[in-house]
C-alpha cells in the first residue's frame, strides 16, 4: 500500500514538474523479395520506423538472428545463398538509447533447372528440377520452349509457346507464368511472325527476345507484361537471335549473328540495350560460334557466368559442336573439355550445345547426346566431374538465370 501510494506521488510530481517518461521507439521494415530461390538478394527498408518522442540514433540489422549485427542504417541488402527459412532481425535505437525490434521470415528455396522436355510421344512441355536432378516436375503441357526465369527471386518465367493448329507449322508467341506453372500470361500478339528465345534484364522489368516481325530477325525489348515493344538490332539482311541480358549490367546483352566478312558463318556480338555499341566478340569466319541446335534448328543461345566476367557458348570448332568458354570481351577462348575429366567418355564424338551456367558459378549445364539420346549433364569447373541430371527422354533448351550475388 505504501508502496503505490509513493509510485503515485512520484507520478504527480513528474506531472506538475512537466516531464514525461521517454517512449520507446518503433521499429519496421519491409523486404523484398521475401521467397525466392538460391542465391537470393533481398533488400530492406527500414525507413517505415519512426520515434513518438525524439529520433532513431541507429540501424542495425541482423540478416539470420544469430546475434551478430550484419549491417546497419536505413536501408541495407544480403544474399541468402543456400536454402532455408531465416529471421532477420532489425534493432532500432533512440536518441535516448531505448530499443525496439522488429523480424521477418525470408524463405530461401532450392535453386532449379527450367528446360523443354520431349518423352518421344505426345507429351511435350516445360520441366524443372533441382539442380542435382532431383524433384522432376513437368510444368506446362503444349510445344513450349526456350524458358528463361528471371533473375533475383526467378518469380516469373518466360518461354516461347506455339500456337498454331496445325502441327506442321510453327507460330511462337512470349509467354510468361509462375515458377509452378500457374498464372500463364501471352505477351505478344504479333501473328503471324515469330517471337522465341526470350531473356529478363537484371532487375527483371524488361525482356529481349528475338522476332521475324520486320521480316529478317532481330532483337526486341519490352516491358514484363508485354507493352512498348522496342527494336534493339538493324542487322537486316542478316538475322539476330539468341539474345541474352548481361547478370550484371542492364545494358548490355549478347546475341548471335552472322559474320559480316563471312555471311555463313556465325559469331557471338554484344550491343548496348539502346542499340548502341554492336561488337563482334568472335569473329572467327572460320566457325560458327552461336552453331544451330539439332533440336531446334536455331542458334544456340550463349550463357553468361553469374558474375557476368565469361561467356559460354557453343561452337562447331572441333567438327562437331561443343561448349567453349570465353571471357566477356571475348578473349581467351577454352573449350569445356578442357575442365572435363578424361572420365567421361565420348566428349569428343558427341555433340555439346545449349549452355547454361549454374548459380554457383562454378558448374555449368548443357545438352548431350553422348549416351544416344539428348540429356542435360553439367559440368564441375573445379573437379572436372561430368554428372548427367535428366533421367530420360528428349531434353532441350535448359535455362537457370544467374543472379547478381554481390552482397553488401
Amino acid at each position: 500500500m505504501r508502496r503505490s501510494f509513493e509510485i503515485g506521488v512520484l507520478l504527480t510530481l513528474l506531472a506538475l514538474s512537466g516531464c514525461t517518461l521517454a517512449q520507446a521507439p518503433f521499429a519496421f521494415f519491409v523486404a523484398s523479395p521475401t521467397l525466392g530461390e538460391a542465391p537470393l538478394k533481398v533488400s530492406f527498408n527500414a525507413s517505415g520506423s519512426s520515434d513518438p518522442d525524439g529520433t532513431i540514433a541507429q540501424y542495425e540489422w541482423d540478416f539470420n538472428n544469430d546475434g551478430t549485427v550484419d549491417a546497419t542504417g536505413v536501408t541495407a541488402t544480403h544474399t541468402y545463398s543456400s536454402p532455408g527459412i531465416y529471421t532477420a532481425v532489425l534493432t532500432v535505437t533512440d536518441n535516448t538509447n531505448l530499443k525496439s525490434k522488429f523480424t521477418l521470415l525470408i524463405t530461401v528455396l532450392e535453386p532449379t533447372i527450367f528446360f523443354s522436355r520431349w518423352d518421344g510421344g505426345s507429351n511435350f512441355g516445360i520441366f524443372r528440377m533441382n539442380t542435382n536432378g532431383t524433384a522432376l516436375t513437368q510444368l506446362t503441357m503444349g510445344i513450349d520452349a526456350w524458358p528463361a526465369v528471371a533473375p533475383n527471386g526467378r518469380q516469373l518465367v518466360a518461354f516461347a509457346r506455339d500456337m498454331d493448329p496445325d502441327p506442321a507449322a510453327f507460330q511462337f508467341d512470349i509467354f510468361s507464368m509462375l515458377p509452378n506453372g500457374t498464372m500463364q500470361t501471352h505477351l505478344t500478339l504479333q501473328t503471324p511472325s515469330q517471337e522465341i528465345q526470350p531473356t529478363w534484364s537484371p532487375d527483371a522489368t524488361k525482356i529481349a527476345f528475338a522476332t521475324n516481325r520486320d521480316g529478317n530477325y532481330e532483337i526486341y525489348k519490352m516491358n514484363a507484361d508485354g507493352t512498348s515493344p522496342i527494336r534493339i538490332t538493324t542487322v537486316t539482311p542478316k538475322d539476330a537471335f539468341a539474345p541474352r541480358w548481361s547478370p550484371t549490367n542492364p545494358n548490355l546483352l549478347i546475341f548471335v549473328t552472322n559474320n559480316n566478312t563471312a555471311p555463313h558463318a556465325l559469331d557471338i556480338w554484344k550491343i548496348n540495350a539502346d542499340g548502341t555499341g554492336l561488337t563482334n566478340l568472335t569473329n572467327r569466319p572460320s566457325y560458327n560460334d552461336g552453331a544451330l541446335s539439332p533440336l531446334s534448328g536455331f542458334p544456340s543461345p550463349p550463357s553468361w557466368s553469374p558474375d557476368g566476367t565469361k561467356i559460354a557458348f557453343t561452337s562447331d570448332q572441333t567438327g562437331n559442336l561443343d561448349i567453349f568458354v570465353m571471357n566477356a570481351d571475348g578473349t581467351n577462348i577454352v573449350s569445356l573439355n578442357t575442365f572435363a575429366s578424361s572420365s567421361t567418355a565420348n566428349l569428343a564424338t558427341s555433340a555439346e550445345f545449349d549452355p547454361f551456367w549454374l548459380p554457383n558459378g562454378q558448374e555449368i549445364a548443357f545438352v548431350s547426346d553422348r549416351d544416344g539420346t539428348y540429356q542435360i549433364y553439367k559440368v564441375n569447373l573445379s573437379t572436372g566431374a561430368v554428372t548427367q541430371l535428366t533421367p530420360g527422354g528428349m531434353n532441350l533448351m535448359p535455362a537457370r538465370t544467374s543472379s547478381n550475388t554481390n552482397e553488401r
